[in-house]
């Protein structure tokens, strides 16, 4: 009896605990803290708060000195994208942000409407930088996509703001998601700032209104 006790004392030591079994993290639903949530529908509030518009130009949230138009023929200076997401996400980017802004120069080039756009350190009569504050990328069984939290900000040559822009791009696509949200700043940086430019703003409508301005560059492929 004392022999049968023992094995079975023994076994049940042997046996794995059923309280360290659990069902794998990433098959549950509450969110991994990893993937931070966004600050983005806090910081619309506030921007909302301090005089920004909702929906200027195409971004979610923006702002353009009083009496303010975009002039033709003057110089713009392209500044390096500026990566501030937190340090777990910041290297999602990685150099597609060097994309995205040599992406904008060409964009910004096309318009017409600047006598020279660069990226050199120089003199100029408007300086542009982009921000990307938030970027997050996530998949598991219950979905799979990513957000980007960026902006935009023009200034003048004393560095007074002329513009500011305020905008989150989401993805639903899993595959090659960090390229869509990143190659989506140029086209909407160069429509936000340019549209502020009666002429080109005209002509941007004109191509709404007969369809043909071409929404495939902002879909996924």
């Amino acid at each position: 009896m004392r022999r049968a006790l023992f094995i079975i004392v023994a076994l049940a030591l042997s046996a794995p605990a059923a309280l360290d079994a659990r069902v794998p993290p990433s098959m549950q639903k509450e969110r991994d803290p990893k993937f931070a949530k966004s600050k983005y529908g806090e910081t619309r509030k506030r921007l909302k708060s301090e005089g920004y518009q909702k929906h200027l130009f195409g971004l979610g949230m923006g702002y353009m000195r009083p009496g303010f138009q975009l002039e033709q023929g003057k110089s713009l200076h392209v500044a390096p994208i500026k990566n501030m997401a937190r340090d777990e996400t910041r290297g999602l980017a990685g150099d597609l942000a060097d994309v995205a802004q040599e992406r904008s120069v060409e964009l910004l080039r096309e318009s017409e409407i600047f006598s020279g756009v660069g990226t050199a350190e120089k003199k100029a009569d408007y300086t542009l930088e982009i921000y990307i504050m938030e970027i997050e990328t996530g998949y598991n069984i219950w979905g799979q996509g990513s957000w980007c939290v960026w902006g935009v900000n023009l200034y003048d040559a004393k560095r007074n703001l002329l513009m500011a822009g305020y905008d989150r791009i989401e993805s639903d696509s899993y595959s090659r998601n960090v390229d869509f949200l990143v190659g989506q700043i140029p086209d909407r940086t160069t429509l936000f700032i340019c549209r502020s430019n009666p002429s080109f703003n005209t002509d941007y409508v004109r191509l709404l209104r007969t369809r043909k301005f071409n929404w495939r560059i902002w879909e996924e492929l």
